[in-house]
Parts: C-alpha cells; sequence; structure tokens
C-alpha cells in the first residue's frame, strides 16, 4: 500500500469537505494510515535488526569470505512522527 499518497489523497478530500462528519471520516482513515506506517516502521528488519524501526541501529556484515571483510552498516530509527507526517488535527480543524 502506497500510504503517502493515501494520505495525501484523504487530506486533499477533507480540505475541500465541509461536512465535519466527513471529515471526521477522512481523519480516521489518516490515523489508521498512520499506524500502518509505523507498524511497517517497528517490522523491517535486515539480518535480524530493526533497519528503520524504533531501535535501528549498526550492524556489521560480512561481505566477503574472508571474516575480517566486513561493512558496517547504520540504519536510521523511523516513525510517522519522524517522518514529519502531521496529526489528523488539520483534517477535522473547520476553515
Amino acid at each position: 500500500m502506497d500510504y503517502l499518497t493515501e494520505m495525501r489523497t484523504l487530506a486533499v478530500a477533507a480540505s475541500g469537505e465541509s461536512s465535519e462528519a466527513v471529515r471526521a471520516s477522512y481523519a480516521s482513515q489518516f490515523t489508521e494510515l498512520i499506524a500502518g506506517i509505523d507498524e511497517v516502521t517497528k517490522a523491517v528488519k535486515f539480518n535480524g535488526v530493526a533497519a528503520i524501526g524504533l531501535g535501528a541501529g549498526a550492524t556489521a556484515v560480512q561481505v566477503g569470505i574472508n571474516a575480517t571483510d566486513v561493512k558496517s552498516l547504520t540504519f536510521s530509527a523511523a516513525s510517522a512522527s519522524a517522518l514529519a507526517i502531521p496529526s489528523t488535527t488539520s483534517l477535522s480543524a473547520t476553515d
């Protein structure tokens, strides 16, 4: 699923909507997508190490036939908030 595209679609639709009930529905869907992003970032692992979620960090990977052929990979932590995805308050506010 393309979370960010779906979130943009919801935000655009909500901005043109005057019904508070419909905007609340969009906000609920938006919140579900934020939760989905957070779940994906927690689940992605590389060699048993969190790659982009909480607890991400560095891990050594053997890249050659010798035990000394090692490269260090550093993964950044990420979440919906770290990616600067706004909360749903902007979807439910009236203009």
